[in-house]
């Protein structure tokens, strides 16, 4: 639905589980797929109508060295990977820390 609203022809989904780990995935845009969703849900369509009025019409001056920045921060910063029982124990570590607050 990201894809929608913010009129692009893909997103990065990122999601977890403790049975299979840490993922991101790629998804892109299916208009065939979202005309559909409109059709059966004509609130939804009501909501992103609403939302894109709120989109910005402009891009902001500082937009580009934002982007240029943030991807070379990316590029330098390290990288790993988690493994679904590594994933699943912070998972419930930070459940647990959050619980006893």
């Amino acid at each position: 639905m990201l894809c929608e609203v913010l009129q692009r022809e893909w997103a990065v989904l990122y999601y977890w589980s403790g049975e299979h780990g840490s993922h991101m995935s790629l998804i892109h845009r299916d208009r065939d797929y979202f005309a559909l969703l409109w059709q059966s849900d004509p609130e939804l369509a009501q909501l992103v109508d609403q939302l894109e009025a709120l989109r910005p019409r402009r891009v902001h001056p500082y937009a580009a060295e934002i982007k240029r920045r943030s991807k070379e921060l990316l590029r330098a910063a390290p990288k790993r990977q988690f493994s679904a029982d590594e994933t699943k124990r912070a998972g419930i570590a930070a459940m647990d820390g959050a619980a006893a607050q």
